[in-house]
């Protein structure tokens, strides 16, 4: 097998074999677009100048560049085969990446929705395009802040894509069949705004029942029409429901099989099985709302948005996330003022999402939409698309077009 690239973690086994220094500086491909303007395409501009990245003809209203793009200390590339130097290297010096390695900057930082939407949606797609199945990658994350930076859901996540490994991590040589350095990014739909043509997506799809697939949890199972889950965040987190046991009480009045879970406290599997059998999942707007897409097909979710300061607070990501993934979503608006978030020195965010301490609803009016959300989760989008899947792979094919599933989406 031909070994023609190494990355050295010791500059002295570098000299000792005579290779010469290949700094990578992929800098294109490892800027995101992080936020895009409205109606405007999520892409990177052809050429990275200033002008180009924030002008106003830029597809981007913020970039995001998640490092220095030189990946570290120095590769090796060589047209001969390194194997008869690389012999004089002890084997507990040295490692080889079989298949496929896809190495990555700095990631987005431990929040989830962020992560699933600006990379590993787009790792997917790569994978499929490439005929790479789950669970063959080679991940390697170029980041100093290591486990902490990716948080659990991060690492999660990756570990569903194959192996995966920190650059500073790695032995003091690494050679490897096929490397891809970074892949563009960003969010696949308008971050600011709803958009109410967004349709599902087979490869978002596809991605779910892989990654519950690699955690034992069959994506073919059906939710359970009684069972309800209710997020809550710590209690030292913003954004938590206040009478969430009122809520809890009211449910389990009428039957539903209720359990309040705090996703912050789960590792990325248990929290995957958390939701495995649900009907519906509801919970103050934000992340901890991400694993709407590891829902049963035929699931739905609840978003309480609160208002703070008299201002409702807005976010779209998860209304898109549900639209691509084929989940019922239901808007619930708290009547009611949350408490307002300050810091030590009294300063409050001028993000109205940063303002919210914890938010109180009215059970009664939130039961009703629950059991109504229940209900829809019969019906759902999903019984119009061709489910496939086994041991080894998903398909998804849409077996109507898309104006009938929107269509479909609105007489609900």
């Amino acid at each position: 097998m031909t070994r023609n690239l190494a990355y050295f973690n010791d500059e002295s086994i570098q000299r000792q074999l005579g290779c010469a220094t290949a700094v990578r500086n992929d800098e294109q491909l490892n800027y995101t677009c992080f936020y895009r303007k409205a109606s405007k395409a999520a892409r990177m501009p052809s050429m990275l100048t200033n002008a180009s990245l924030l002008g106003a003809n830029s597809m981007c209203s913020a970039i995001y560049k998640p490092m220095p793009a030189d990946y570290g200390r120095p590769w090796c590339v060589r047209q001969t085969k390194l194997d008869s130097a690389l012999a004089r290297v002890p084997a507990a010096d040295k490692i080889h990446f079989s298949g496929t390695t896809l190495l990555m900057g700095r990631l987005s930082g431990p929040n989830p929705t962020h992560q699933l939407n600006i990379h590993f949606y787009y790792i997917y797609i790569w994978m499929k395009q490439t005929g790479i199945k789950m669970g063959e990658l080679n991940l390697i994350i170029d980041c100093s802040e290591s486990h902490d930076w990716l948080g659990p859901y991060g690492l999660g996540l990756a570990k569903a894509f194959g192996s995966l490994i920190f650059l500073q991590d790695l032995p003091k040589v690494s050679t490897f069949d096929k490397i891809r350095f970074s892949l563009p990014g960003g969010f696949p739909f308008d971050i600011h705004y709803y958009e109410i043509d967004k349709s599902l997506d087979c490869n978002f799809v596809e991605l779910t029942w892989g990654v519950k697939h690699r955690c034992g949890i069959d994506s073919r199972q059906s939710a359970d029409p009684r069972r309800i889950v209710v997020a809550q965040r710590r209690s030292t987190e913003s954004r938590r429901m206040n009478n969430v046991s009122d809520l809890l009480i009211a449910l389990m009045g009428r039957g539903f099989n209720a359990t309040v879970v705090t996703f912050g406290d789960l590792s990325f599997a248990d929290q995957l099985l958390a939701v495995s059998d649900a009907a519906v999942l509801i919970g103050v707007t934000g992340s901890d709302l991400v694993n709407l897409v590891f829902l049963p097909s035929n699931a739905a979710i609840v978003e309480v948005f609160p208002v703070v300061q008299g201002q409702q607070v807005f976010t779209p990501e998860l209304w898109h996330l549900a639209q691509m993934t084929g989940k019922q979503h239901l808007k619930y608006v708290s009547p009611y003022n949350s408490t307002v978030l300050a810091n030590k020195q009294g300063e409050v965010s001028d993000r109205p999402v940063h303002q919210v301490s914890a938010t109180d609803v009215h059970v009664p009016s939130l039961l009703a939409l629950i059991e109504s959300a229940a209900l829809m989760a019969e019906n759902s989008i999903m019984t119009r698309v061709t489910l496939e899947a086994n041991e080894v792979s998903m398909k998804c094919t849409m077996s109507n077009n898309e104006w009938y599933l929107r269509n479909f989406q609105e007489q609900l």
